[in-house]
This record gives C-alpha cells, sequence and structure tokens, in this order.
C-alpha cells in the first residue's frame, strides 16, 4: 500500500517499511497508534526513533486533528460493562407468566416421557396450543 505522507517523515526506508506494515493511512491514525501503546512502539522502533516520529507526525496535522487526538479516551471497565447506563426497564407481559412456566414445565415432562399413547400426545398437543395462543396474544 502507498502511504505518501510517509515519504515525508524524517525515517530510514528500513523505518518506512516498518510502517507500511501498520497500514496506518493518515499522520493522525499513526499518531493514535503510537500514543495508544507507546511501550509497544518503543520495543519495534526504539524509543529515540518513536519520540522522534511522534514529534514529525505531530507537526503534519491539522489543529482540529491535534485537538481530537488531546481529548481523552473514554474509560472503560475492566470487564468491558457499561455501568452508566441504567438497563431499559422491561414492560411486563400481556400474560400471566407462573401459569406459563407451568404450561410449559407440564410440556417439559411430557415430552420425558417415551409413552407415545394418543392420551399423551393429545395432551401435549393442547398445552403446545395453549401456550402459542398465550405468547401469540400477548
Amino acid at each position: 500500500m502507498n502511504y505518501p505522507y510517509l515519504d515525508q517523515l524524517p525515517v530510514s526506508d528500513d523505518v518506512r517499511a516498518k510502517l507500511v506494515g501498520l497500514a496506518a493511512s493518515t499522520p493522525a491514525a499513526l499518531l493514535a497508534m503510537i500514543r495508544a501503546s507507546p511501550h509497544a512502539f518503543f520495543d519495534f522502533l526504539g524509543k529515540p526513533e518513536t519520540d522522534r516520529l511522534a514529534a514529525s507526525l505531530e507537526e503534519m496535522l491539522e489543529a482540529s486533528q491535534r485537538a481530537l487526538l488531546a481529548t481523552p479516551a473514554p474509560t472503560i471497565p475492566s470487564l468491558g460493562a457499561i455501568i452508566e447506563r441504567r438497563p431499559p426497564a422491561l414492560k411486563k407481559p400481556a400474560y400471566d407468566i407462573t401459569e406459563r412456566d407451568r404450561l410449559f414445565a407440564e410440556l417439559q415432562e411430557l415430552r420425558r416421557t417415551s409413552d407415545a399413547t394418543p392420551q399423551y400426545q393429545h395432551r401435549i398437543q393442547q398445552l403446545e396450543a395453549a401456550l402459542n395462543e398465550m405468547l401469540e396474544t400477548a
């Protein structure tokens, strides 16, 4: 890939080749990578080269891009849960939950038995129909 801004950087061809591999399409994108993980870049290029690179990239940025990069990133909880927002309130179902659970439990119990008599099959059909009607009208 070709990233023209890389040709304007005061880096060696070897460093430029490494930077091409990062696929940062703009100076702002590469600088954001460096700021997000400076120690990885220190290992990748060395601290002096990384510092020089970051300074050169910052000079290439417009004022709006500098301001955007200066804005602190939002903090994300360690488990990834966003706890600032309350969960949405669920509306109460239009059917009796206790009755639904009772019908479902009876249906499961009948299905577990290996009885294939017409009486059991008919009761299974009745329970399925009752559950379907209950849930569809909700």
